[in-house]
């Protein structure tokens, strides 16, 4: 990966340190004054997923 590419994971509006990121569904922080107020669909997370997919990883190992 290029250092000098948008994809690098180096900056702020990018803080995933593994590149792995859903970057689809992340906009510019400077193009919206409230982010509950966007129009994109966010990705929600729920702990219960959490441990499943380590579940399933360390199965995977």
């Amino acid at each position: 990966m290029d250092p000098k590419s948008e994809d690098y994971p180096s900056g702020p509006d990018n803080a995933s340190s593994t590149a792995y990121n859903y970057k689809k569904y992340i906009q510019n922080p400077s193009s919206y004054a409230n982010i509950w107020n966007v129009g994109t669909n966010i990705i929600v997370m729920r702990y219960a997923e959490m441990l499943l997919l380590n579940a399933e990883a360390r199965i995977e190992l």
